[in-house]
Order: C-alpha cells, then structure tokens, then sequence
C-alpha cells in the first residue's frame, strides 16, 4: 500500500476538498448528497428483495447474543 507522504498537502489541499464536498456534489448534481445516500439505500433494498445477478451485502445487529 502507497502512502501520501506530503503532511502539507494532507493538512491544506486534501482537507480543503474533504471540507467542500457537498458543495461540490451540491454543484455537479444539483441535489445534496443525502438524496444520492437514499437512492442508494432504496437500490439496495429493491436488490434484496426482488433479487439480483451482482453481490449483496447484509450486516445483523446481534447485539452479542448467540
């Protein structure tokens, strides 16, 4: 694995566009990030449900119960 070895460009240019994000999808897409966030939870859920040919993934809270 390669590391970002630049804690200048890590403190001012990545933390900058981290920081921006929404903005920017904001921008691009003309809707928040929450409504690609909902989307994508509803995809899923129409996946589990009716099917699909790709992989799906499923977590189960047990709440440490056997």
């Amino acid at each position: 694995m390669k590391r970002v070895n630049d804690n200048d460009w890590i403190r001012k240019t990545f933390t900058e566009c981290v920081q921006k994000r929404g903005t920017e999808i904001l921008n691009f897409r003309g809707a928040t990030s929450a409504a690609s966030a909902a989307s994508s939870a509803m995809d899923h859920i129409h996946d589990w449900e009716f099917g699909s040919e790709e992989w799906l993934s499923m977590c189960i809270d047990s709440k440490g119960n056997p």
